[in-house]
């Protein structure tokens, strides 16, 4: 994903390429929790949204917490002003559910 991101033309980008990769962002974190972390995802009603609701994660922490994490967001703090790498983007959804270093 990493590789996907960086070669991007990222100044080429219009309106729909960057909703496109922020949903692609967006649910490959989301396949990376389940994998690792045996997350599950959902949908939180959200009556501020246009949609009415929002796609969450539960995912349990280290410490036996249960965390609900909304990537929609996450993703979006990581796309600007420039897209960052994505170790750098799993290592913020790593921290906020609970896991690696804090």
């Amino acid at each position: 994903m990493d590789e996907y991101v960086l070669r991007l033309p990222i100044r080429e980008l219009e309106t729909d390429d960057w909703i496109t990769l922020h949903s692609d962002l967006t649910a490959f974190l989301m396949v990376v929790l389940q994998e690792i972390y045996s997350a599950t995802c959902r949908a939180r009603l959200d009556g501020t949204l246009p949609t009415g609701w929002e796609l969450v994660i539960d995912v349990v922490g280290e410490d036996g917490q249960q965390r609900t994490i909304a990537p929609w967001p996450l993703v979006l703090e990581h796309l600007r002003p420039v897209p960052q790498r994505i170790p750098r983007l799993l290592e913020a959804v790593e921290r906020a559910a609970g896991h690696g270093a804090g």
